[in-house]
């Protein structure tokens, strides 16, 4: 797996962990790094966390969506990750 830089990491880290009620969003070209990095925010992050990939038929409902949210929060995740969305 390919390591961003630790400054941007640090930096977006820095970020995610400063807000609970925050949705963020990566987006950009194929091939960047966005999984890349959304992984190695979930291994820093001070959340427990849940990582789902919305890249197929069945994750394309607004029932899939609704599932994986209440899931989360019935879990006590603190960072929901969804790929691909």
């Amino acid at each position: 797996m390919k390591r961003i830089k630790a400054l941007q990491l640090s930096s977006i880290l820095e970020l995610v962990n400063k807000r609970e009620d925050y949705i963020h969003v990566f987006i950009g070209p194929r091939q960047v790094g966005k999984t890349t990095t959304v992984k190695q925010l979930s291994e820093k992050s001070k959340f427990s966390n849940k990582y789902v990939t919305a890249d197929g038929e069945v994750s394309r409902s607004k029932s899939w969506l609704s599932l994986q949210w209440q899931m989360a929060l019935s879990e006590g995740v603190g960072l929901l990750i969804i790929d691909e969305i």
